[in-house]
């Protein structure tokens, strides 16, 4: 409670009922997708899962849009243990809200980044409650673009082998 808040006299007679409103007991953490050159250039469909300290805040399934990324229920991360708590993905605008949380810190991993880019090269990160101003997190998050997309003939894929440091892109397909 901020003291220059309120105020009260006590009188040893008298009884006091404090009613108090935690208003930031709920957070949130917001995160915009952009493209890593131009950050201007939103980025829909990237796929996040947060995850959660706490067991009991574990999803009993994971969503069925969803099934096909294979999203692991529960990681470790250094010493803790994280539960899947929820997954969303971002819209047109490249925004993705995550809601009325309740834990001190929450662990925010990619799983799956938008057509045409690769994952972030921190596709995971720890996120603490402290650092919320206003009870919302805000970060943005750049994707690369891939520098060749996986090669498919006849329907078939076939694997692709990038070079890099030349004049512009060159890739050697085998198979």
């Amino acid at each position: 409670i901020d003291a220059s808040q309120c105020s009260f006299t006590y009188q040893g007679a008298e009884t006091l009922t404090f009613t108090c409103e935690n208003l930031f007991q709920k957070w949130r953490i917001g995160l915009t997708k952009v493209d890593h050159t131009n950050p201007d250039v939103f980025l829909p469909g990237a796929v996040f899962a947060l995850y959660s300290p706490v067991e009991g805040d574990k999803i009993d399934n994971i969503p069925a849009e969803y099934t096909e990324l294979a999203i692991q229920e529960t990681i470790q991360n250094g010493t803790e243990t994280w539960y899947l708590a929820r997954v969303g993905t971002t819209g047109a605008d490249g925004a993705l809200a995550f809601e009325g949380l309740l834990r001190e810190k929450y662990y925010l991993l990619e799983v799956k980044a938008p057509a045409g880019y690769a994952l972030s090269e921190t596709p995971g990160q720890t996120i603490y409650r402290t650092a919320a101003k206003d009870g919302a997190y805000a970060l943005t998050v750049e994707n690369r673009k891939r520098l060749i997309d996986d090669v498919f003939r006849n329907e078939e894929r076939v694997e692709a082998r990038v070079y890099t440091g030349l004049t512009g892109e060159f890739a050697e397909t085998m198979g």
